[in-house]
């Protein structure tokens, strides 16, 4: 709907945003003739819907916002809370489920996060649920037992046991709303971060999560804070990654750290290499949200970054992010394995992806794709 309008409204619309989020109360700016729909598809495309509904509902913020607009966004928002509901429930059952069978399993992200750093889950939009496990072989006794709830498999083979460390696993639902589960055995599925953090670190400092049930687990503030700025990085290779909804996360987590804490994000940061996609995500949260970040850990972060090897500024270019990607293993053999897993992933995969059955026409088709990915 936005593209009718341009450039300019997209980034106007953006701006009031982030406005609203931040409790400015901005002045309604946009043309009569603008649909409404125009403004509330770019707020459910950033993520934050249910939060815009929230800051409308606030006494100053109704003087001038259109009556119409008002109704529009709250029916809309009504609709997030019922998924989220509905999502809800069924991340009770799963963890229930995993439980019983004695697999051990960290929430991530936003399905974590909305049931601590926000005041109501709803508030914080999530499209699928983000679970953590200890090990490929913990992620596969997961898929059997989401399997007995009628969930799948997306994707049954992977290119390669090196190219990623997730398995994604899907189910209709009565409603005809589909439910997606993302299983991870790495903190990250970008080899860039993915052995930055071990499963058994994160395992001792999780919190629990009383909201979502007595089985629910998610990562420490410090932790959630490094898996928000990894998974904004990973995502600069399609430019998403200042959706509102990502940089809110990090203006929350970032304003309620203590001072202790601060130190424990330094520490970590600098011990790990991870200073400059930490700072890089407070810049983003600070230029959205005026993020207080105290000027020593501004300090502190810089001066740490210019030590590190990988360059947030290069991370939208595809030939640097599979340069870092080949030197974040270990050794030459892994990194010469994952090179042939990238280039030509397993027959299984090849022909799930090009629906091909001679192997030379998937050869060809993976060095036609290839070249366009070159060119």
């Amino acid at each position: 709907m936005i593209e009718e309008y341009g450039k300019g409204f997209a980034r106007m619309i953006r701006e009031w945003l982030a406005a609203m989020l931040r409790g400015d109360n901005p002045h309604w700016m946009f043309p009569e003739a603008m649909p409404h729909d125009a403004i509330s598809d770019q707020a459910n495309a950033e993520g934050i819907l249910a939060l815009l509904h929230e800051r409308m509902n606030d006494a100053d913020s109704q003087a001038d916002i259109p009556v119409s607009f008002r109704e529009h966004i709250g029916e809309l928002a009504r609709r997030k809370a019922q998924l989220s509901l509905m999502r809800e429930a069924e991340c009770r059952k799963i963890l229930s489920h995993l439980h019983s069978a004695g697999i051990n399993v960290l929430l991530l992200k936003g399905s974590a996060l909305a049931y601590w750093a926000y005041p109501s889950a709803h508030l914080r939009d999530c499209s699928d649920i983000d679970l953590l496990f200890s090990s490929h072989a913990e992620t596969l006794r997961a898929i059997a037992c989401l399997e007995s709830l009628d969930y799948r498999l997306r994707d049954p083979v992977l290119a390669g046991d090196l190219v990623s460390f997730e398995h994604t696993c899907v189910r209709n639902s009565v409603s005809g709303t589909g439910l997606e589960i993302d299983l991870h055995w790495q903190l990250s599925s970008s080899p860039i971060f993915a052995f930055r953090f071990h499963f058994d670190e994160l395992n001792r400092q999780a919190i629990s999560l009383p909201k979502l049930g007595e089985f629910a687990r998610g990562l420490s503030p410090e932790h959630a804070f490094f898996n928000a700025c990894m998974h904004r990085i990973q995502n600069m290779t399609d430019g998403s990654e200042n959706s509102l909804k990502w940089l809110y996360d990090l203006h929350l987590l970032g304003s309620g750290f203590s001072p202790v804490q601060w130190q424990q994000v330094i520490d970590i940061a600098i011990d790990r290499k991870l200073a400059g996609t930490c700072r890089d995500g407070l810049l983003a949260a600070q230029h959205e949200f005026r993020t207080i970040v105290p000027d020593a850990i501004n300090a502190s972060l810089l001066r740490a970054e210019k030590d590190e090897i990988m360059k947030t500024g290069k991370m939208h270019r595809w030939f640097y992010i599979q340069y870092m990607s080949f030197m974040a293993f270990a050794n030459w053999p892994l990194r010469m394995r994952w090179l042939r897993q990238r280039l030509f992933p397993n027959a299984a995969y090849l022909k799930m992806r090009y629906g091909e059955t001679n192997w030379i026409g998937l050869l060809l088709k993976r060095i036609k794709a290839g070249f366009r990915r070159l060119f």
